[in-house]
């Protein structure tokens, strides 16, 4: 059984990502879907935005959701155009993408030029032209062939971030065998905070 804190986990990840106003039909989405998720996907999405066949679990609404009602950009692997969408959506976020040193007509270029991909180039000068204007850029991958990716005030990503530090430690620490030690003592770690497996 899934613990139901993994859905507070999405919820303040939305928090982060979203604006007040979007927050409020993130949160109203998510309800109307775990009490009619047929429906909710049909109000939600166009039929030719979505395969509603791809919708499965709440996981995969979610991810569904975010491409469509977030500000991201959906980055498929190995495709083009990612240069002149990293723009985009500086361009979204009030962002001049012109007042950062990014020789972007170079790395346009270099896109079409080259078969491999450069994207991760062009986040590593993206990233750290917004560090300089408090802002960050990041991208998640949420198990499918894409990342999004979003660009936030450096504040709400330091908090993403110290999210993403806990868990990884606790994942890196929290080994087979403890597991079993903490079922033999009888603790559940399904149930526990990651705060709490943390510091276990």
């Amino acid at each position: 059984m899934i613990d139901d804190r993994i859905y507070d986990e999405m919820d303040n990840f939305c928090s982060e990502i979203l604006d007040g106003e979007g927050l409020l039909k993130y949160i109203t989405a998510k309800r109307d879907f775990f009490i009619d998720p047929k429906h909710t996907i049909e109000e939600l999405f166009e039929k030719n935005e979505i395969d509603n066949e791809k919708i499965n679990t709440y996981g995969d609404f979610y991810y569904y959701y975010l491409i469509k009602y977030s500000n991201c950009y959906m980055y498929k692997f190995n495709s083009k155009g990612y240069t002149e969408a990293f723009r985009e959506l500086l361009q979204r976020n009030d962002i001049n993408p012109d007042k950062l040193d990014v020789n972007w007509k170079n790395v346009r270029t270099k896109e079409e030029e080259y078969q491999e991909g450069l994207i991760d180039i062009l986040y590593a000068m993206i990233s750290y032209e917004l560090k300089k204007i408090g802002y960050a850029v990041f991208g998640v991958n949420f198990g499918y062939e894409t990342v999004l990716y979003y660009v936030v005030k450096e504040k709400n990503f330091e908090r993403i971030r110290a999210s993403e530090k806990l868990l990884q430690n606790i994942t890196d620490n929290l080994r087979p065998g403890e597991v079993l030690s903490m079922i033999r003592k009888g603790i559940n770690p399904l149930t526990m905070t990651l705060e709490d497996l943390y510091t276990y």
